[in-house]
C-alpha cells in the first residue's frame, strides 16, 4: 500500500509507526513487539527510498512521560491525551508539508 501510494507524484504520504502497547499487553502477547518491529522494518526502507515522511507514534506518546497511562485499559488504543501528544508532534511536519508540499525529509 505504501509503495502504491508513493507512486502518485501529487500525493505526499505520511506513514505513522504504531505505539507499542502497554507492558501488560506485551507480556500477554510476547510476539507482538517482534511483529511490530518486523512490519516497521519492512516499511521504513520504502519510506526512505520514496522520500516519504515518517511519524513515530511511540516517540510522540512517550515524549511527555507517563507512557503507560497514554493507552486505555485495553493496553492498545491511545487516550485523548496521547492523541493530543501525537497531534502536537505531527503539527510541525504537517505545517511544513502544507507550505512546501513536495519537500523531502531531512
Amino acid at each position: 500500500v505504501v509503495r502504491r501510494l508513493s507512486k502518485d507524484e501529487q500525493l505526499q504520504v505520511v506513514v505513522l509507526g504504531d505505539p507499542h502497547f502497554t507492558a501488560d499487553v506485551r507480556r500477554s502477547m510476547p510476539r507482538i513487539e517482534g511483529a511490530i518491529r518486523e512490519i516497521e522494518s519492512a516499511i521504513r526502507p520504502i519510506v526512505e527510498e520514496r522520500h516519504l515522511e515518517w511519524g513515530d507514534l511511540e516517540q510522540a506518546i512517550t515524549a511527555g512521560g507517563r507512557r503507560e497511562q497514554m493507552l486505555v485499559a485495553d493496553g492498545i488504543h491511545m487516550t485523548p491525551e496521547a492523541h493530543e501528544r501525537v497531534a502536537l508532534a505531527l503539527e510541525p511536519l504537517l505545517l511544513r508539508l502544507m507550505q512546501h508540499p513536495h519537500s523531502v525529509t531531512g
